[in-house]
């Protein structure tokens, strides 16, 4: 008979048991990872509660979670929310005022329209995140502005979006952070003069990159207003009716990388400085670039690498005016100024 001494009995035991726990606890692991979010979404603490949206749906289908209307699940959202929109045409302008990540189903299927009434999509709350829908149709009043997306809030991105048919595609106003990336920008015209793809208005740190943004208004593909070191990168800016890129009473910004073709100016630059011009490439705009200079007495914008329609074996030349005024013999006299890119791209960037 065997004898077993009932310390090392209970010893034993107890190890066993820390084993099935620690095999039970990664099992635990293994199912949660196996959920429709990765890892890292899974620990995303701001996401409460997901709604969705459909305007195409029996009615019983609606309920505390379940909407006809955007707006509607706007409204009843708590912030930090996901909300979900499936295709259809939602004709409705939306206010958003609580931090919420909107996602369409399919950007060309899941249309916002604002049938020509203001604004179509304001955000009005920092850390919102939207993306995935067609927004076309803003009013078209005088002396306003209407915009497919208008961003008055911090910390926003945009992506994956199509934006046209409006006075201005987005307009971003004395903020900070917005970030605007993988959208189609397009057509966005129908107040030609003041039209604009993008528009940043006194806002900084902000981020655009990989979108195309063509055939908009005279006021600019990107149309940038007392706004400093935001990044310009990546765009194809292309057939806008006026400029590819206007740069207006702006410094330190970063403008790298963009295709700029065929617009009237490509980088048209107006009392601004300190701004790095690096690796663009310019093609067949009527006038490549250009810049003036009124109030400011600095006009050292840089310009590096940049691909002039053609390989350059010298210094590309940028011409531009300096306004001046002579008492008694000349008011706003245009004097010649010069700046240049001395080692302009022999092939496209």
């Amino acid at each position: 008979m065997i004898f077993i001494n009932k310390k090392i009995l209970v010893i034993f035991i107890l190890l066993n048991l820390t084993i099935i726990a620690s095999f039970s606890s990664a099992s635990k692991i293994n199912i949660n990872l196996s959920n429709d979010f990765s890892f890292e979404e899974s620990k995303l603490e701001h996401i409460e509660k997901i709604y969705y949206v459909d305007d195409n749906r029996e009615q019983s289908w609606y309920n505390e979670t379940n909407y006809k209307e955007i707006g509607a699940a706007i409204y009843n959202a708590t912030g930090g929310s996901t909300i979900y929109v499936y295709s259809g045409i939602y004709n409705e302008t939306i206010e958003i005022i609580r931090p919420l990540d909107i996602y369409g189903e399919d950007k060309n299927t899941t249309i916002i329209d604002g049938q020509s009434k203001g604004d179509v999509v304001s955000i009005f709350s920092d850390g919102t995140e939207f993306s995935g829908f067609t927004v076309k149709g803003s009013g078209d009043k005088i002396l306003f502005y209407n915009t497919g997306i208008k961003v008055e809030a911090d910390d926003v991105k945009i992506f994956d979006n199509i934006i046209k048919e409006n006075v201005v595609g987005i307009l971003v106003g004395k903020y900070f952070n917005v970030q605007i990336f993988n959208n189609e920008i397009i057509n966005n015209k129908k107040k030609l003069f003041i039209s604009a793809g993008i528009k940043l208005s006194t806002s900084e740190n902000c981020i655009i990159k990989d979108n195309v943004i063509k055939n908009n208004g005279f006021s600019g593909g990107i149309h940038i207003y007392q706004s400093y070191e935001n990044i310009i990168k990546n765009n194809t800016i292309e057939k806008n009716k006026g400029h590819g890129i206007y740069i207006l009473l702006s410094s330190n910004n970063d403008i790298l990388y963009n295709n700029i073709k065929r617009n009237i100016y490509g980088i048209y630059i107006y009392d601004s400085f300190n701004n790095n011009i690096t690796k663009n490439n310019l093609i067949l705009n009527l006038k490549q670039a250009t810049f003036m200079v009124i109030q400011t007495k600095k006009y050292d914008n840089y310009w590096n690498s940049n691909y002039w329609n053609r390989p350059r074996l010298l210094p590309y030349f940028i011409k531009g005016s300096k306004i001046v005024d002579i008492p008694i013999i000349h008011k706003n006299l245009k004097i010649p100024l010069f700046d240049f890119d001395m080692y302009p791209a022999k092939n496209p960037n």
